[in-house]
């Protein structure tokens, strides 16, 4: 049957955290850092989420083509 381990999931936004909680083990981002106006500055409070040695989980999308300074077709 397998152990059984204690898992909270709070399914927020980062908007809805107190600044600097560093109170989880591991955060995820799932397809908004490219939606982000300061994507930087969602890394930081990213990070200002997690515990010392915490993990952060990105997802994010990777373009083939190349965008800047020319017109894809």
């Amino acid at each position: 049957t397998g152990a059984h381990y204690p898992i909270d999931v709070l399914p927020v936004g980062i908007e809805e955290l107190p600044a600097k909680l560093q109170a989880f083990d591991t955060v995820f981002s799932m397809g908004v850092f490219y939606h982000r106006k300061s994507p930087m500055d969602h890394l930081r409070e990213l990070k200002e989420a997690l515990r010392p040695g915490g993990q952060l989980v990105l997802e994010t999308l990777r373009s083939e083509e190349r965008r800047v300074g020319k017109e894809c077709r």
